[in-house]
């Protein structure tokens, strides 16, 4: 998963596509999967360890992409690849001073970026664990899945025939 693999629907719904290299039947969080693939930025540490992956590698990426969705680069970006690697195998998530953060977002960043997949948010009780962080503590996610939330793209819209008509 990277953010070019993010489209949004007539409706600005996020949907998720290039579904070309996932797994089938990969049940566990920490192995079941031994492909090397994707893009740099977008590895998990298990992955550039070749040591075999799991679903865990998936709760990685959400971090990545929502990291670089709030921050404009993916967490342990370098140009270089080798440093790329190694920031992504030993590094600790750093924050850009720059960019504020609520303390439950980094939160829930820094759980979704832990090195260990087994100790990564999303490895003992999957989506559940995800949907229960606090971050989340405003979502009604029967909502996000009938589709009732109306999604930012739709707000942006609406500013613009405001901005339009005046």
């Amino acid at each position: 998963m990277k953010p070019d693999n993010i489209v949004l629907d007539s409706e600005g719904h996020a949907l998720l596509t290039d579904f070309g290299l996932s797994k089938q039947e990969v049940i566990a969080d920490t192995f079941g999967a031994e492909s090397f693939c994707g893009s740099y930025a977008y590895l998990a540490p298990e992955m550039i360890k070749k040591k075999g992956h799991g679903k865990a590698v998936d709760w990685y990426l959400i971090g990545v992409v929502l990291f670089e969705l709030l921050t404009g680069l993916p967490p342990f970006y370098d140009d270089n690849k080798e440093v790329l690697f190694k920031n992504i195998s030993n590094n600790n998530v750093q924050f850009p001073p720059e960019v504020e953060l609520s303390k439950w977002c980094v939160d829930l960043l820094c759980k979704l970026l832990i090195k260990d997949p087994n100790k990564r948010l999303g490895s003992i009780c999957g989506l559940r664990d995800i949907k229960a962080h606090p971050w989340f503590d405003e979502i009604d996610w029967k909502d996000v899945k009938d589709r009732k939330l109306k999604p930012p793209s739709a707000y942006l819209s609406e500013m613009a025939l405001e901005i339009i008509a005046k």
